[in-house]
């Protein structure tokens, strides 16, 4: 993979059940901030496709600083579908960025 032209895979999570409902899922977005770069806010969080519940995404801080990561709740889904969930952040420095998660839902 060329890092200037390739983008990274999509990590693919854990699979949900279709009863699990309001289980947290978190995006780490410390490896493409600037040293002192934060999140000032979360823009959105999607899903897609849409019937997959998504909570409202608030910042969070880790290990690696406060700040760096969005935290949203999601859930339930349907049977055997997969989604392509999306956090969209704006930086202190005025700068966009998305992050997205694939997450499957199966029986457990």
């Amino acid at each position: 993979m060329n890092p200037l032209f390739d983008t990274p895979p999509i990590p693919v999570m854990t699979a949900m059940s279709t009863f699990d409902a309001n289980i947290a899922f978190t995006w780490d977005f410390s490896d493409v901030l600037s040293p002192g770069d934060t999140i000032s806010q979360v823009t959105d969080v999607v899903a897609d496709p849409n019937d997959l519940t998504v909570g409202t995404g608030i910042v969070v801080s880790g290990a690696a600083g406060p700040a760096l990561g969005v935290q949203a709740r999601l859930g339930p889904g349907s049977l055997g579908s997969t989604y392509t969930v999306t956090a969209k952040i704006m930086t202190t420095s005025g700068i966009p960025f998305a992050r997205s998660l694939i997450v499957a839902v199966a029986l457990r």
